[in-house]
């Protein structure tokens, strides 16, 4: 891993935050990392590091070990096109793009036969506190297996799925997770605005909330349910809010969320493949 030339394609949100996450845990020594973008402007921040910077995505993957393809789904074959007859023959591939399944990554690779990744990391792999699901293709051996654990290890807790389904409920759960707690606290702050606070109080309060009982569990090891019991005592005010929560099928209204969620993994993944004829 300490000689090994890492690329990253796209510089959007999920390849900014993983090269951040290498970085910090120095996982990469930045002059072992290559990152292209068509606007390179986005990454002038990492010349500090040492980091190769370039428009080029044919020159990051001629001299990477392995690649990662940060780009939206409907863009990866276009960047495989230009660059599978410029990668090492050994390079392992790691692909960041939900909805595109190794039926596709591997039709987009014809001829060749490569070594494959899905990768399903979220943003908060910015502060080495992600969630970073992952699994292989059939050309993915145990030594790749280790050298890819090593890799994606300090960026936060790592799962090996079993398969692409299994991946596609991480991505829903742990890559929209942050979306979904972030909504639920913006209505929380609407709440407290509804109430009176001030819109800066209200966003504060909000932070301390969330941060207060994430710190509470962590420091006493105890599950959400136990904290549940801690603060709704019987006849209280927490228990009537949160029975009114029940009432409401809040639990029912989150899983329908989901649920539509990976209807739309499916619905995207079949889209490409009539588009690509797979």
């Amino acid at each position: 891993m300490e000689n090994m030339k890492i690329a990253i394609i796209g510089a959007g949100h999920m390849g900014s935050s993983l090269a951040d996450g290498l970085i910090k845990s120095h996982t990469v020594l930045g002059k072992n990392l290559l990152f292209s973008n068509p606007h390179v402007g986005k990454l002038n921040k990492y010349k500090k590091f040492g980091v190769f910077i370039t428009t080029n995505n044919k020159k990051v993957a001629t001299e990477a070990d392995i690649i990662i393809l940060a780009v939206r789904p409907g863009v990866v074959a276009v960047v495989i096109k230009e660059i599978k007859n410029k990668i090492k023959k050994n390079a392992i591939i790691l692909s960041v793009a939900a909805c595109v399944d190794f039926e596709l990554l591997e039709n987009y690779f014809k001829p060749f036969k490569v070594k494959i990744v899905r990768l399903m990391p979220n943003i908060p792999v910015l502060y080495n506190c992600g969630v970073v699901g992952w699994v292989g293709n059939k050309n993915i051996g145990v030594g790749d297996k280790k050298t890819i654990k090593e890799l994606l290890k300090p960026l936060g807790m790592i799962i090996d799925c079993k398969d692409e389904k299994e991946l596609d409920r991480v991505d829903i759960l742990a890559g929209c997770g942050p979306g979904i707690v972030a909504y639920i606290m913006r209505n929380f702050e609407k709440a407290a605005e509804k109430y009176g606070f001030s819109k800066i109080l209200a966003e504060k309060m909000t932070r301390q909330v969330f941060t207060g009982s994430l710190k509470h569990l962590e420091n006493t090891g105890i599950k959400s349910e136990d904290l549940i019991i801690q603060v709704a005592t019987k006849g209280g005010i927490t228990e009537e809010v949160l029975r009114t929560l029940d009432v409401n099928r809040f639990y029912g209204m989150i899983l329908k969320s989901i649920k539509k969620g990976y209807q739309k993994v499916i619905k995207i993944t079949e889209y490409l493949k009539r588009e690509r004829k797979v």
